[in-house]
This record gives C-alpha cells, sequence and structure tokens, in this order.
C-alpha cells in the first residue's frame, strides 16, 4: 500500500493540482488535505514495531510521466535533526512566503548507518539522518533547490553527488575538505590524462598536469559521460 500510494496516486495527484488548480493557495490546500489523509492512514493502518527495508523497495517505470517525482538530499549528523527539522520547516515557510513556491509531496527523512568506506560518504563520521525535499519538478523547483543547497550547506551539512542537483564547488568544499584534495591526488595518480573526468565532475576537481599539457598540445580528450544527480 505504501508503495502504491508513493508510486502513483501522490505524485499523480500533484500533477494534477499543479497544472489544473492555479490558485496556489486553494492548490496547497488540497495538497495538504491529501497529506493528512496519508499520514493519518500511515497512523492508523501501517502501525508495526519495526519495518523491513526490502518492502520499501519499488521498481520505477523508464519514463515517469504523469506519475514522476523529483528529489534532493543532503545528511546531518543524528544529533542534530530535531533542530533541523525545525529549521527546514521555517526554511521552506520563509522560501514560500518570499518566492511563492513550496514542495508539493510529502518530504521525507532517512537514517543512515555509519560507512566510511568511501571519502564522500556522507556518514563517514557517523549515523546521519537526511532531510529530502520531494516534489513533482512543477514550475519552481530548480530555483528552490538552489536555495535549499545553500541552507543545507551553511549547516554543516553533506551532500551525494549524484542526488544532490545545484551543487556548487564552494558547497563541496565545506562539506568534505581535505577529503576532496586527498581523492584528486589519488585520481592523478590512476587517471593522469583526465580521461575517466567528465564535466559534471571537472566543476569540483582540478584537471592533472598531463591532461592540461594535453590540452596545450592539441591532443583530443575523450567525450564526457553524462552526470548523474536528482531533481
Amino acid at each position: 500500500m505504501r508503495n502504491y500510494f508513493w508510486k502513483n496516486v501522490l505524485p499523480y495527484a500533484r500533477y494534477l493540482a499543479s497544472r489544473y488548480v492555479p490558485l496556489k493557495w486553494l492548490r496547497y490546500f488540497l495538497v495538504d488535505r491529501v497529506n493528512a489523509f496519508i499520514i493519518g492512514l500511515m497512523r492508523i493502518i501501517m502501525r508495526a514495531s519495526d519495518t523491513a527495508a526490502g518492502d520499501q523497495l519499488i521498481r520505477f517505470p523508464p519514463s515517469g510521466g504523469n506519475t514522476k517525482y523529483c528529489f534532493s538530499l543532503w545528511a546531518f549528523p543524528e544529533h542534530m535533526f530535531p533542530q533541523m527539522t525545525r529549521d527546514y520547516f521555517d526554511f521552506c515557510a520563509r522560501y514560500y512566503k518570499e518566492h511563492g513556491y513550496r514542495c508539493n509531496m510529502l518530504n521525507v527523512g532517512y537514517r543512515i548507518i555509519q560507512d566510511d568506506s568511501s571519502l564522500f560518504s556522507y556518514s563517514y563520521d557517523g549515523i546521519v539522518m537526511t532531510v529530502d525535499p520531494v516534489a513533482t519538478g512543477d514550475d519552481g523547483w530548480q530555483d528552490f533547490l538552489k536555495a535549499y543547497n545553500e541552507f543545507c550547506s551553511q549547516r554543516g551539512g553533506r551532500p551525494l553527488f549524484n542526488q544532490t542537483r545545484w551543487l556548487t564547488p564552494e558547497q563541496a568544499r565545506r562539506a568534505f575538505g581535505s577529503k576532496l584534495d586527498l581523492f584528486n591526488e589519488i585520481r592523478r595518480r590512476y587517471d593522469p590524462a583526465d580521461r575517466m573526468l567528465n564535466e559534471y565532475f571537472a566543476g569540483f576537481f582540478a584537471p592533472s598536469p598531463a591532461a592540461l599539457r594535453a590540452v596545450r598540445d592539441g591532443e583530443e580528450r575523450p567525450g564526457p559521460a553524462a552526470p548523474s544527480h536528482a531533481g
């Protein structure tokens, strides 16, 4: 039931509201009523002492059509989550007041166990909670993400490179610090000509001396792979 609503009912209802209800106060009134119904449904029917992660897996079609939705995410140390939730609510209310946009789907969050196997793991230093806006990609979503990124970055959050759209080099540096330099040293050692560095990640990592010499000498560099990110 959870997966059916999340995959089909909720995004389609938001698509209809965004397309056919031009009055924002009425549109979001309807969105809030559906949200309240879903939350009530989960509290009454979907109650359990624990959950099985496998039951939350959803197989999405290659093309979402009218049921597609977008998301982004930043992660914060677990102990910060109560305050982050309050701050995020205030941020969303303020953004809507100033710009007339708010997410048209329920936002979500996940508890992620510590994982220090990757330099860019957002739970490298301990357990984290994520703060994930979700929407159908309606008008205003992309600008909201840029403001959301800066809001999270200023509070010490960590992004996920391929699921945090509009991430800037400055925000990545603030989140990962010297890990960026360490990774770049390793990358240069094993890929001195930057053959595996696509356009997206080239914005975060300085090119290697060998690659710069190749460009200067007129050598052709392989075309970049398509970047992957949410939103």
